[in-house]
């Protein structure tokens, strides 16, 4: 139970650097349409996108390793309970 603690614990980390990876590739990316250069922002929206994505698949992930530990967590509670 505990690796999954600290997988979800990673996970969360790996969240908000892809959360702030997003807001700087948006920003770049507005930055280059005020400088014309339209090719360069739409590569860095590409790239948002795919960081996206892998938000969206962190945090599935995240919600599973949570949903994992509370049923791991319970399952150790009854097992206590009904004792030997």
């Amino acid at each position: 139970m505990v690796s999954m603690v600290v997988s979800a614990n990673k996970a969360r980390q790996r969240l908000l650097r892809l959360s702030e990876a997003a807001e700087k590739l948006q920003r770049q990316a507005a930055i280059c349409v005020q400088s014309g250069k339209e090719n360069d922002a739409r590569d860095l929206l590409y790239q948002k996108k795919k960081t996206m994505q892998t938000l969206e698949k962190t945090k599935s992930r995240i919600e599973l390793l949570d949903e994992l530990s509370t049923h791991w967590s319970d399952g150790c509670r009854g097992l206590q309970n009904a004792g030997p």
